[in-house]
């Protein structure tokens, strides 16, 4: 959010927000350096395909049909959405919501019992659906992995500092690895005081869960 009061009629109240009235904007980032490569003002409107497909498209425009690997949190991520960019030569990863449209039944909570450490794999064409129970259901899309896990050592649940080995999907391994691009961008701009008003405070861009 770019703090401010003005009148204007795409003004955005987020209350969960450390700057809660304000412009949104969408940023795109490096996950590595944490770049911000692209960035787009919300001034209202939809689209034909909603709201995050349009601002994945518009965000990712100038990068699709490079080969490049995108991660989205759940808020963007839809089979709608990883079989556009994967017919643009453009691969994603990404955690999901179960009630997304084109979700495989099998997947949802309501339809398959999974216990806690196990996972589900439903695959179609080059994409992937992955429902793994770790604490609570994940749910997670990928145009580049399968159905492989990963050992990982973790403190034991209930344990005095006890260690385990539990697998788990790589899918997740690999998506929480490289997300984080925009949150490191926001704490690194928060740093800097962009706009001063004549009472001394200051602004702040931020930007959505896109690397």
């Amino acid at each position: 959010m770019i703090g401010t009061k003005c009148r204007l009629s795409f003004l955005q109240y987020m209350k969960d927000k450390p700057t809660k009235w304000g412009l949104k904007v969408w940023t795109l980032c490096d996950a590595k350096v944490h770049y911000c490569l692209n960035f787009d003002l919300y001034t209202g409107g939809i689209g034909e395909k909603g709201l995050t497909f349009r601002v994945v498209n518009e965000l990712m425009r100038p990068y699709l049909g490079r080969g490049h690997r995108l991660y989205t949190d759940n808020f963007y991520t839809s089979p709608e959405l990883l079989a556009h960019l994967l017919s643009h030569n453009t691969l994603a990863v990404g955690t999901v919501r179960a009630n997304r449209k084109h979700m495989p039944l099998r997947s949802k909570s309501s339809q398959t019992k999974v216990e806690v450490g196990h996972s589900i794999f439903l695959k179609s064409h080059n994409m992937t659906a992955c429902r793994w129970m770790d604490k609570r259901d994940v749910f997670c899309l990928s145009t580049v992995h399968g159905n492989s896990l990963t050992d990982v050592t973790r403190i034991k649940k209930g344990s005095a500092g006890e260690r385990e080995v539990v697998q788990r999907p790589t899918i997740v391994s690999n998506y929480n690895a490289h997300m984080g691009g925009v949150d490191v961008f926001d704490q690194l701009l928060s740093y800097i005081q962009l706009f001063e008003d004549i009472n001394g405070g200051g602004s702040s861009l931020s930007g959505e869960q896109l690397t």
